[in-house]
């Protein structure tokens, strides 16, 4: 399996670096893999990561880039469960936020979008925990808390990418967003969570 570096902040996706090979079976755990992935990295780059630094990810056309479980076997992939997977490096402060939590997380990139300014706020991803009944409400109280504005207050737009041949980096520009973008949502995706999502509020 080929295992490429995942670049947030490259949206041309062909210039993201194959970083290595790795032989796999359907039955392997994703936690195996990314220990082979952590083991690659000081091999063949010489840099030691810690496992909770590095997370797996799918990049899937119309559909986003959903981080994968370290319980999982790669045959949940489904039939194509050997295609290449990308390998994304955690800032401290990532590491920071994903270890506030017990339970199961998973990352949603977000987006402020100041209409009056008008701004669109760097990326960042915020951990949502898997296992809350209300996916919309918990992903309002992580930005509630992150940028420190009213939960209430607060109104989503749409999960990106929304249709079938979105490609990364699922991002909408000024005009969209003025023009396109809705900000009613109140619905999490039809897999039940924003695992892979983008999602612009104000």
């Amino acid at each position: 399996m080929r295992i490429i570096k995942f670049d947030r902040e490259n949206a041309d996706q062909d210039k993201w670096p194959t970083l290595f090979n790795i032989p796999v079976t359907v039955n392997m755990l994703i936690r195996t893999l990314l220990t082979c992935c952590q083991e690659q990295m000081k091999k063949m780059y010489a840099v030691k990561y810690d496992l909770n630094q590095l997370r797996l990810r799918e990049v899937i056309v119309g559909s986003g880039a959903p981080v994968l479980f370290l319980g999982d076997h790669l045959g949940r992939r489904g039939h194509e469960w050997n295609r290449n997977l990308y390998l994304q490096i955690l800032t401290d402060e990532e590491v920071a936020r994903a270890k506030m939590y017990t339970s199961a997380t998973y990352p949603v990139m977000v987006s402020r979008w100041k209409s009056s300014v008008p701004e669109v706020t760097s990326l960042v991803e915020l951990m949502i925990p898997i296992d809350k009944q209300d996916q919309v409400v918990a992903l309002k109280e992580q930005i509630s808390f992150y940028y420190h504005v009213p939960l209430d207050q607060i109104q989503l737009s749409e999960a990106f990418p929304t249709v079938a041949w979105s490609k990364w980096p699922y991002t909408k520009d000024r005009v969209d967003l003025y023009e396109s973008v809705t900000f009613i949502n109140n619905k999490a995706p039809s897999s039940g969570t924003f695992n892979g999502k983008l999602i612009y509020f104000k």
